[in-house]
């Protein structure tokens, strides 16, 4: 995690920062409807090492949680710039996506989690706009 937190930090500006922190998580982690429910188990994780120990499905908390963290351990950001917010997916899923605010004052939405369902960065899940009902295959 160090290793991730160093390289997000040699980026050459907060975009490229949070660009290169959304693709590296996004290929160690996804998000998936049907695991939400299935993988209860897992909602309340809270030791981010356990977290960065996993692969493949994390619910929308943790990967915020891990991309938050990254972004502040790399000097790229402070805590103060990532706003946590919620919104509904399909009106009954309660889905966590991050907001970042560049210093320029520009504001960027991630939604790793999304990502598997088509959602770009820089958008966010809500509502009927979940994305495709069916993830990517191999993302």
């Amino acid at each position: 995690m160090q290793a991730l937190a160093q390289e997000i930090a040699k980026q050459e500006s907060q975009e490229a920062a949070l660009r290169f922190a959304y693709e590296a998580l996004g290929k160690k982690y996804r998000g998936y409807r049907v695991l939400t429910f299935l993988r209860m188990d897992r909602l309340f994780i809270t030791d981010i090492g356990t977290l960065w120990k996993k692969q493949g499905f994390l619910h929308c908390h943790h990967m915020n949680y891990l991309l938050r963290t990254l972004l502040v351990a790399s000097g790229q950001f402070a805590p103060e710039d990532i706003d946590v917010c919620w919104t509904q997916i399909w009106f009954f899923s309660p889905h966590q996506y991050l907001v970042a605010t560049l210093k320029n004052g520009e504001k960027r939405a991630i939604d790793l989690w999304a990502r598997a369902y088509g959602i770009p960065f820089g958008k966010h899940a809500h509502g009927f706009q979940g994305g495709s009902f069916l993830a990517k295959i191999g993302e």
